[in-house]
C-alpha cells in the first residue's frame, strides 16, 4: 500500500506540472494535441474494457476517433460544439439512470459494439469541451481550464484519501464497492474549497461568484457520475484498472473518468455565466 502511495505521488508530481504548463503557457494547438493524445489512449483502453482485445480493431477505433477530433477541431467555434456538448449532457443523465438501475440490482450488459460506441460518446465531447473552453479568449480560457483541472484533481484526491481514512458506508455497493459516502463528502468539501479560491482569484464579483460556486458544485457532482460510470463499465468487464500506463494510477481512463463528465458540465456552466453578463 505504501509503495503504491509513493508511486502515485511520484507520477502526479511529474504529470501535473507538465499538464498545467502546457495549459497555461503552451499554444492552443499544443494543448489540443495533448488532450487528443490522452483521449486516443483512453479510447484504446475503452475498447479493451468492452472485451475487445484485437489490436486491429483497437487501432481502427483510435483512427476513427482521431478523425472525429479533427472534424470537431475545424468546427470548434461553430454550433457543432454546442450540439456535441448538449448531446453529452443528455448521455450523462442517461448514465446516472443506468447507475441507479445497477445499484438496484439490474444488470448492465451492453453488447460489445454498443459499449465501444459509448466510449466515443464519453470521450469526444470531453475533448471538445476542454478545447473550446481553452480557445475562449474572452473569458481567459486557459485560466478557466486550469481551474477545472485543479477542481477535479482536488475532488478525486479528497474522495480517495478521505474514503481511505474514514470510509465506512458504501456509496454504491453494486457499482463500485470501494467508494464510500465519506469519500463523497470529502470530494464535495474539496470541490467547494477550490471553487471559493478560484472565484476569488477570478475576481468575478459577488453575484457571479455565487453562480460560479454553483457551477463548480454541479461539476463536482457530475464528475462523480463519470467516475461511477467507468467503475460500472470496469465491473461489467471484470477488471480493476483500465490499463497500466500510469504507475500507481492505472490507465489513462482511470485518471480522466471524472473529467469526461465534468468538462461538458463545466463548459456549459461557463456559457451560462457568460449569458448573464
Amino acid at each position: 500500500m505504501k509503495l503504491r502511495f509513493n508511486t502515485r505521488i511520484g507520477t502526479a508530481l511529474v504529470l501535473i506540472p507538465l499538464v498545467l504548463g502546457i495549459t497555461v503557457y503552451g499554444t492552443h494547438e499544443l494543448f489540443a494535441g495533448l488532450c487528443a493524445v490522452i483521449i486516443l489512449t483512453g479510447i484504446w483502453e475503452w475498447v479493451g474494457l468492452a472485451g475487445i482485445h484485437d489490436r486491429r480493431w483497437k487501432a481502427f477505433m483510435v483512427v476513427l476517433t482521431a478523425l472525429l477530433l479533427t472534424v470537431c477541431y475545424r468546427n470548434i467555434d461553430s454550433s457543432m460544439t454546442l450540439f456535441i456538448v448538449g448531446s453529452s449532457l443528455a448521455w450523462w443523465v442517461g448514465a446516472l439512470v443506468l447507475i441507479i438501475r445497477r445499484q438496484l440490482g439490474r444488470k448492465f450488459s451492453p453488447g460489445l459494439m454498443l459499449q465501444t460506441g459509448i466510449g466515443i460518446i464519453v470521450l469526444v465531447p470531453a475533448w471538445v469541451s476542454l478545447v473550446a473552453l481553452h480557445a475562449d479568449a474572452d473569458v481567459h480560457g486557459p485560466v478557466l481550464v486550469t481551474c477545472l483541472l485543479i477542481l477535479i484533481w482536488s475532488v478525486d484526491t479528497g474522495a480517495y484519501y478521505v474514503g481511505q481514512k474514514w470510509g465506512r458506508k458504501q456509496l454504491a455497493s453494486h457499482v463500485s464497492p470501494g467508494k464510500t459516502l465519506e469519500g463523497l463528502y470529502g470530494a464535495l468539501g474539496c470541490g467547494l474549497f477550490v471553487a471559493v479560491i478560484c472565484s476569488l482569484l477570478l475576481q468575478l464579483g459577488l453575484y457571479k461568484s455565487i453562480l460560479f460556486l454553483l457551477v463548480c458544485l454541479v461539476t463536482t457532482a457530475v464528475s462523480i457520475v463519470g467516475d461511477l460510470t467507468e467503475s460500472m463499465i470496469k465491473r461489467s468487464g471484470g477488471v480493476k484498472d483500465s490499463g497500466e500506463l500510469l504507475p500507481g494510477h492505472g490507465g489513462a481512463l482511470d485518471r480522466i473518468d471524472s473529467m469526461t463528465a465534468a468538462a461538458p458540465g463545466f463548459f456549459t456552466g461557463v456559457l451560462l455565466l457568460e449569458a448573464t453578463s
